[in-house]
């Protein structure tokens, strides 16, 4: 009985030895898996923060061009908006000649005669003599 009982009290001992080692084992991988995952949580919350400065400055990046592409479409309408003015004017200036040649060709034609027009041309021939 007594040898039994000493049998049966190794067995607990390496039994409780083994369940000592397989606690501390255990113990220490769970150790490794929290500075796993408190790794992990820092790495993820360096890749969130990057993401976001990334982000801010994309979309900084997308407001200047937006602002320089209407700044250049500003631009090329004031470029076209004076062009088409200086036309008009000179459209204008154009069609007044128009009127104003017609308008004195009309008198010219109801003002002068023959007789008038030979002494105009005669006079203006005789001072052409007198600038030789």
């Amino acid at each position: 009985i007594v040898r039994l009982a000493e049998e049966r009290e190794r067995t607990i001992q390496r039994q409780l030895t083994a369940a000592e080692e397989a606690n501390t084992a255990a113990q220490t991988a769970l150790e490794e898996h929290k500075k796993l995952l408190d790794g992990a949580k820092e790495d993820a919350s360096k890749l969130i923060a990057e993401a976001k400065l990334v982000a801010g400055k994309e979309g900084e990046l997308i407001l200047a061009k937006a602002r320089q592409d209407q700044e250049q479409l500003l631009e090329r309408a004031k470029r076209e908006i004076d062009a088409e003015r200086e036309r008009a004017i000179a459209n204008l200036r154009e069609e007044a000649v128009e009127l104003s040649l017609a308008a004195a060709s009309r008198l010219v034609e109801a003002k002068l005669n023959e007789t008038a027009d030979r002494k105009i041309v005669s006079d203006y021939l005789g001072s052409l003599e007198g600038l030789r």
